[in-house]
């Protein structure tokens, strides 16, 4: 028995195969890709917003404001901050309005007025 002539008579079908393999590897990952992007951008997006609404919630609070004040500041920080991360949910179909970024800085400002102060703060 000959190796060298099995090997080149399965050539052609070992390469097909493969090639067969390969494209179908290819296909799943090009069917998966747009989700995993878009998840990927929408937690990116997320956390932008998380971040400029607790940022506005600090300017807020270190100029002394308090309540419905302070949220509109948070919220007026984040929109200003933030604007192309809510413009990609403006796209999407879970668009970020002006009452959902209040809610969010709602429950924010409460987290930050009920936590207890960092250790810096300690005198």
């Amino acid at each position: 028995m000959d190796w060298n002539s099995i090997l080149e008579a399965l050539t052609p079908a070992i390469l097909a195969l493969a090639s067969a393999i390969i494209t179908a590897a290819l296909g799943i990952v090009s069917a998966k890709l747009p989700a995993f992007l878009r998840v990927y951008f929408d937690q990116k997006a997320a956390a932008a917003i998380h971040a400029a609404l607790m940022n506005g919630i600090k300017v807020a609070l270190s100029e002394g404001r308090t309540g419905e004040d302070a949220v509109n500041r948070a919220v007026g920080y984040a929109d200003s901050s933030a604007r192309g991360s809510i413009e990609h949910f403006v796209k999407s179909k879970t668009p970020v309005t002006v009452s959902k970024l209040q809610d969010q800085a709602k429950a924010k400002l409460r987290d930050v007025e009920a936590a207890p102060p960092a250790p810096s703060d300690y005198r």
